[in-house]
């Protein structure tokens, strides 16, 4: 609830209950510092406000990926895994997949205009029906979108049917 301040004297006994519930409210805070002094800090600050438990999974000598454990995986092999997030919408898949290349860099592999190559990718996005590519618009290009060094590039397309992020 709320605290409103009263005009005018506060009488005794209404003291008290506010006094009672202030205290309340402070050992509360006293105990979930005394809780969290034994764990580690990122428990302390992070714990009580993070989302759903995310549940980790590997493609093997390349990347960590982590998923909601609502997320369904549909299909795994050593080079890609497929879940299913809505069951509703089952055209609404996330999906990791990892191919060797010869290349050392995305530059290199793909250009080094990001914005030439995310067209170039526009031109043949996944339709609705397997096998089937359709065009898309190009909304957004980023390299190393979180800025952590790392050779990435990401690409977001829109069409008719599909809502794609690339990274």
């Amino acid at each position: 609830g709320c605290w409103v301040q009263r005009p005018g004297p506060v009488p005794k006994q209404q003291q008290a209950s506010d006094l009672g519930r202030r205290g309340a409210v402070a050992a509360v805070g006293a105990a979930l510092t005394a809780s969290t002094v034994g764990s580690s800090p990122a428990e302390a600050i992070f714990g009580l406000f993070e989302g759903p438990p995310l549940v980790p999974y590997t493609l093997p000598g390349v990347y960590n990926i982590s998923m909601p454990k609502e997320y369904v995986l549909k299909r795994s092999s050593p080079n890609q895994l497929v879940w299913q997030g809505d069951r509703i919408q089952v055209v609404e898949v996330m999906t990791a997949e990892t191919k060797p290349v010869r290349y050392r860099s995305l530059a290199e592999a793909l250009g080094p205009n990001i914005t030439e190559v995310g067209l170039r990718l526009s031109k043949t996005r996944p339709g609705v029906r397997p096998n089937q590519t359709i065009e898309a618009v190009l909304e957004e290009a980023q390299v190393d979108p979180e800025f952590k060094g790392l050779d990435i590039y990401q690409f977001e397309f829109v069409s008719d049917y599909v809502h794609e992020l690339k990274l």
